[in-house]
């Protein structure tokens, strides 16, 4: 910034058309160049949002581990001040280094405090004012022995204890999955509050709450490999799909807990990282991404491969965002640090998956694989990225990708 100082969290960067100033414009669409459309960095959430080890590995505080899960919290219940009608948006983080954190958008995205887990944590996720957390921790019976652990604290109480998952008798079962939780998903429930997780032990169990505590209600097995990821399509309560190191795409009935089918015809032929469930007006849809580089677009009702783009590299994680004029876009996360954004069906009219622009490490993106990229809640066109390097970046999209379309015809 001219004259030094630090823009807040609030005071997006409005770059000139074709000027990236060290980030990054709007680059390549259908091998246009778009130059009215930018990825402006919120500058100071990037330093700000760092997971440092401290302590430990790397106990001389100059090293960082890497931020493996975000989940975002609007605080309906913060007090606002005057003029301002839009809850704060809070972003929840998970780090390898045992810790999970709460920022805080209306404090330029300071850190407002951490929690020690005592273990690796890969799985965050909001709902219902519940924050729910899965880790690796040594199990309580057998030390040495790594397990997966779920822990959730209603955000309304936070001073009160969390909730543990048990899949048995706590005394015996003292813990949620036999290895590290990778995935959590809420989803609709009779009680309100249900979810379903996802572990390297190859298993991915329904819980449900009943008589104050969570209980296992099924367990789908069938996966052969560590379960990546986890989505339910629009309009299918009773539907899961799920993905895995194993190259393969399950799909769930949840109602008896058997597997209703395998994607192996022109599916991935590296693990899949995840899955991500996305409707519109144009139709339900299912996105996979894979180590392979590619995402697939499945049709979500019958498991038709839809379209496919590769990337050059394995993609870890993906997301859905909107630009300015309402665009739906997807935001993939690369093995390398790369973020590329792609078109989803909309107004814009261009073709699916088409290449919109790329954030690479010179332009301010990550040094080194992107693992967690996050989107959804607050102003229009923001999502965030996390990485190995343990930073948190917030990202907001500028510009009508539909309007500019128009003018290049």
């Amino acid at each position: 910034r001219a004259g030094g100082g630090v823009r807040g969290a609030g005071e997006m960067l409005r770059l000139p058309a074709g000027v990236a100033v060290g980030y990054v414009p709007l680059m390549v669409a259908a091998a246009r160049s778009f130059p009215g459309c930018h990825v402006a960095m919120v500058v100071g959430a990037c330093e700000a949002l760092l997971h440092l080890l401290e302590g430990g590995t790397g106990g001389d505080g100059g090293g960082k581990e890497p931020v493996s899960s975000m989940a975002i919290w609007v605080d309906g219940g913060a007090a606002m001040g005057a003029g301002v009608s839009v809850p704060p948006i809070k972003l929840f983080s998970a780090s390898y280094d045992g810790y999970w954190r709460l920022w805080d958008s209306a404090n330029s995205f300071g850190k407002v405090f951490e929690v020690e887990m005592g273990g690796k944590l890969r799985a965050l996720v909001v709902s219902n004012n519940f924050l729910f957390c899965g880790f690796e921790k040594n199990c309580p019976l057998t030390p040495g022995t790594k397990v997966g652990m779920i822990h959730a604290w209603n955000l309304l109480t936070p001073q009160a204890p969390p909730l543990e998952f048990h899949a048995g008798d706590p005394t015996s079962v003292p813990f949620a999955h036999g290895s590290c939780i990778t995935a959590l998903l809420p989803i609709p429930d009779a009680t309100g509050v249900a979810i379903v997780s996802a572990s390297e032990d190859c298993l991915i169990k329904v819980w449900r709450f009943d008589a104050g505590r969570f209980s296992v209600a099924h367990t789908l097995i069938g996966h052969v490999g560590s379960v990546t990821g986890i989505t339910q399509p629009a309009g299918a309560p009773t539907v899961l799909w799920s993905s895995s190191k194993d190259t393969t795409i399950r799909i769930w009935d949840l109602v008896s807990g058997k597997c209703g089918g395998v994607l192996l015809k022109d599916g991935h032929t590296g693990e899949v990282t995840s899955v991500l469930a996305w409707a519109s007006d144009m139709g339900s849809f299912v996105f996979s991404s894979s180590m392979d580089g590619s995402v697939i677009a499945w049709g979500s009702a019958d498991g038709k491969k839809l379209a496919t783009e590769t990337h050059g590299m394995g993609v870890l994680c993906i997301a859905t965002t909107k630009d300015e004029g309402g665009n739906p876009l997807l935001v993939c996360g690369l093995e390398h640090g790369k973020i590329m954004v792609r078109a989803l069906p909309g107004p814009s009219g261009m073709a699916p998956l088409t290449l919109v622009f790329t954030i690479d490490k010179f332009r301010g993106g990550h040094m080194g694989a992107v693992h967690a990229v996050e989107a959804g809640e607050g102003p229009v066109g923001i999502f965030y990225s996390a990485g190995k390097d343990g930073k948190i970046k917030v990202w907001q999209i500028q510009g009508n990708l539909a309007q500019m379309a128009q003018a290049q015809n």
